[in-house]
């Protein structure tokens, strides 16, 4: 065993003693809840181009659609899809379609009900089942997209995956519609991926997937 005298010459003369404060911080261990950003195996679009940032952000450029590929996993039964900055061509929707191995679901499974309102103007309405979930975000020509967030829920229970979404839709400063939506798809998860359809022409900007912490 060192002398006193010893031991205190080590603590004087070493100044990068690791302390319980810079521990922490340094070797902090994985939150046991919050949003964790996930990256996808693969990035595909229409038309354009796309790139997988270092972090998971897929960025793509004059896209009419865009494909995510093995986002979802069995880690996560809940997750959060940010629409960033998206500005467009034109004039559109944000359409949304699951996909697994095989490729998007084509079939009409996407059920949705939602409510909008335009000044004082507010509207609801159940359309009827489609090929994929109508208007998840919406774009206008020239303008940078308002402001998209979609839930997507219960993706690894063994039950019906749902959707729920906030848009808005803006000319410059004129804040001119917002909607909230809610739909499901009636064929059983688990889903692997997503693909983002834009109406008419094309859409430049990002896109983040979050996964909720079990």
């Amino acid at each position: 065993m060192g002398r006193t005298r010893d031991v205190s010459k080590i603590l004087t003369s070493n100044t990068s003693i690791l302390t319980l404060a810079s521990a922490s911080a340094t070797y902090a261990t994985k939150a046991s809840s919050g949003l964790v950003l996930l990256s996808p195996q693969s990035v595909s679009t229409s038309g354009g181009t796309s790139s997988i940032g270092s972090g998971g952000t897929v960025s793509f450029t004059s896209a009419s659609a865009i494909s995510l590929t093995n986002v979802f996993n069995s880690n996560y039964n809940h997750y959060r899809l940010v629409l960033n900055n998206i500005i467009g061509t034109a004039g559109a929707n944000i359409n949304m379609r699951m996909r697994n191995s095989g490729g998007d679901i084509l079939t009409s499974t996407y059920y949705r009900q939602y409510i909008s309102a335009n000044s004082t103007s507010v509207a609801g309405a159940r359309p009827s089942v489609g090929t994929f979930w109508t208007e998840v975000g919406y774009i206008y020509n020239g303008y940078i997209e308002a402001g998209s967030i979609i839930e997507i829920m219960n993706n690894n229970l063994g039950s019906y995956t749902s959707v729920y979404s906030t848009t808005t839709r803006n000319i410059g400063t004129n804040i001119e519609w917002i909607a909230n939506s809610f739909g499901l798809a009636d064929t059983n998860g688990p889903f692997t991926g997503l693909t983002l359809l834009i109406s008419s022409g094309t859409a430049t900007g990002s896109l983040s997937v979050y996964g909720y912490n079990k």
